[in-house]
């Protein structure tokens, strides 16, 4: 392989959305492949575990998303709710004629 098979810590970090240091501790953890050249981390460039990880975060950043506009439904039918239930016992007027 030659160098330019590889990625620095730097361009695997910013790929990834991820820290240098957070690349530089999962290589040594062997989360991700990696090799030690003197102090440096050089990561494999057709690594298809830097592929995976990647994918994976995209997928983790849909169900998040998806889970706050879910959340953020919920609250809003659960406050629409209260306000019905508030108006319909008196303890509110009802606006624009809704009870």
């Amino acid at each position: 392989m030659t160098p330019t098979d590889y990625l620095t810590t730097a361009e695997v970090a910013k790929l990834l959305r991820i820290s240098s240091s957070t690349a530089q501790r999962m290589a040594r953890e062997g989360r991700l492949p990696a090799v030690k050249v003197g102090k440096l981390w050089r990561f494999p460039a057709q690594s298809t575990e830097i592929f995976l990880y990647k994918e994976r975060q995209k997928i983790r950043r849909r169900e998040r998303e998806q889970a706050a506009r879910d959340s953020g439904a919920s609250v809003r039918n659960g406050l629409r709710e209260f306000l019905k239930l508030a108006a319909n016992i008196g303890y509110i007027e009802p606006r624009g004629g809704q009870a």
